[in-house]
């Protein structure tokens, strides 16, 4: 940005510097939590087993952008050491309702035979 460093541009109402340079994981495997349950406006980080239709450990990236009653969307992953599904994988949902999970195709992972050619 013009030369400066981003750090020029840091907000001064944020009063711990710190913890705009990472995002803590919350860990919420005793229970699934909904969309309704993911904090308005924000960006969070889960490590988790509760994502329906994955058995392995997943870390899960969310952003809702409003408040309760509008959707909110995960990016995840594989968390674990022998993960039988090592793909990322998109879903979004509404209310206590998470929609099913999508697999992000890409040049390393393009479905085979898909004819996708990514």
């Amino acid at each position: 940005l013009d030369g400066q460093h981003g750090s020029y541009y840091f907000q001064s109402s944020v009063s711990d510097q710190e913890e705009a340079y990472h995002l803590d994981i919350r860990d919420s495997r005793a229970a699934m939590v909904s969309p309704d349950d993911e904090d308005s406006r924000r960006i969070s980080a889960h490590f988790t087993n509760q994502i329906s239709g994955f058995s392995d450990w997943r870390s899960a990236i969310g952003l809702k952008g409003w408040d309760d009653g509008y959707y909110a969307w995960q990016l995840h992953g594989p968390s674990s050491t022998g993960n039988p599904n090592s793909g990322l994988y998109y879903r979004d949902g509404k209310g206590s309702t998470w929609n099913s999970s999508y697999e992000i195709w890409h040049a390393g992972r393009d479905g085979s035979g898909s004819g996708l050619d990514a």
